[in-house]
């Protein structure tokens, strides 16, 4: 125990003895470590730009199939004031869904239904690299019918396979799609307006799904077995992924 005591003491008098040379090997260090920081920070930008092109352009496609036909997506990079663990990289997404108008940060562009659009197209092509276990899509069927609803339902299924997705919606493609559909509706009891959750399973889940087909008219024999081809078409493209 006193050697060491010793030794702590013959060190800590050597670095006092010599404290310019102290200073000055950590002063080389700290310019060595800025180096090799700057030198990581280079690669980091390099390997996120690079893959920025393949990305920018795997999201613009998936875009394109969800009916943004006019859609521009880019990802810009801009550099941070200082390094970080992170890199010097400011990274934003930035996106044009109409003709003539220049690109935006995505955040300050798309309205509540179109934002879930273009989250569920850049998601399906991160799907597998993502962390994230649920995602839920709100308002995802605005302003959407046809074909561009059999593409939202497609990129569900792909989706589904890796992440838990919740999906709220009125179109019969995408209710169709589902591996759970559950009806929300209101109902009275005790005299109070509740809402109440159903998981539809057989022919209940037929005829909701044909009740959206038919809409305002009611429930047509011919609505019933479009919705169940439906729903066994859906069933088989799950089978295929």
């Amino acid at each position: 125990g006193r050697l060491r005591y010793r030794d702590e003491r013959s060190q800590e008098l050597e670095k006092l003895t010599d404290f310019d040379a102290y200073v000055e090997g950590l002063r080389k260090k700290e310019q060595e470590s800025e180096k090799k920081l700057r030198e990581d920070c280079e690669q980091i930008t390099k390997l996120r730009k690079a893959s920025a092109r393949e990305l920018s352009s795997l999201i613009l496609e998936s875009l394109k199939e969800l009916n943004f036909l006019e859609v521009q997506f880019e990802i810009r990079f801009d550099r941070l004031d200082e390094m970080t663990e992170n890199g010097v990289d400011s990274v934003v997404f930035e996106i044009s869904t109409n003709p003539g108008m220049p690109v935006r940060p995505l955040q300050n562009v798309a309205s509540g239904g179109e934002l879930s659009r273009i989250m569920l197209g850049i998601k399906t092509v991160m799907a597998e690299k993502d962390s994230i276990e649920t995602m839920i899509f709100d308002e995802i069927d605005t302003g959407v019918s046809g074909k561009a609803a059999q593409a939202i339902a497609e990129k569900m299924i792909s989706i589904s396979r890796h992440q838990q997705a919740i999906c709220i919606s009125h179109l019969p493609q995408i209710a169709a799609a589902a591996d759970h559909q559950i009806l929300v509706h209101k109902g009275v009891r005790d005299g109070r307006t509740m809402t109440e959750t159903d998981e539809l399973t057989g022919e209940e889940r037929i005829r909701e799904v044909a009740r959206m087909i038919s809409g305002a008219e009611g429930i047509t024999e011919d609505a019933k077995q479009y919705a169940g081809q439906m729903i066994e078409a859906a069933d088989r493209r799950k089978r295929e992924i």
